[in-house]
């Protein structure tokens, strides 16, 4: 109960459920998710960190670049 208490305050956020949606349609790095959700890096930063801790999305470091898809357990949060 306490993983999944945890899983509904990371989607508790607009934000947060945005960019499950944004990822849903494709991997993106944050650069582009920045672009599309329009906040600052460092807030971007925690979201991504908040929805990566809970196992909603992973990163892939290529080069100085960080690409970021949903895992399993993200896909089944997606508002379809």
């Amino acid at each position: 109960m306490v993983r999944q208490s945890r899983i509904y305050d990371a989607l508790s956020s607009p934000l947060r459920l945005k960019i499950l949606n944004i990822l849903s349609i494709q991997p993106l790095c944050a650069c582009v998710i920045q672009k599309i959700t329009k906040t600052s890096p460092s807030k971007l930063s925690y979201h991504l960190s908040v929805l990566a801790d809970n196992n909603l999305i992973k990163g892939s470091r290529e080069a100085s670049w960080i690409t970021y898809s949903l895992t399993e357990l993200g896909k089944e949060y997606v508002l379809h």
